[in-house]
């Protein structure tokens, strides 16, 4: 998994040039990170359309979880759907990386 890969690839960093990685590496407590996937869908797309694509495309049910959110920028006077969504997909918080 991608937090696992991340942790190795910290504790395996010249601890002489970041002095506070000594730190996480004499540590007792566990080192955790939470890894998440953002996407930026712009287009002429209804929330079912963003819904779906993610549903199909952007996150594995089995494992992860997605935050779907309507960009607020550039809203005009007239009342329209916004065109811009941020779809923010992340590990299932039940999944410890360990």
């Amino acid at each position: 998994m991608h937090a696992r890969q991340l942790i190795h690839e910290i504790l395996q960093l010249p601890k002489k040039h970041l002095p506070s990685l000594a730190n996480i590496s004499a540590s007792t407590s566990q080192l955790i990170i939470h890894a998440a996937q953002l996407y930026c869908l712009s287009g002429n797309l209804t929330i079912t359309q963003v819904e779906q694509l993610t549903r199909e495309l952007l996150v594995d049910p089995v494992v992860q979880e997605a935050d779907i959110k309507t960009s607020e920028v550039a809203q005009p006077a007239v009342a329209q759907a916004s065109t811009d969504h941020i779809v923010d997909v992340s590990f299932m918080p039940e999944l410890l990386i360990r």
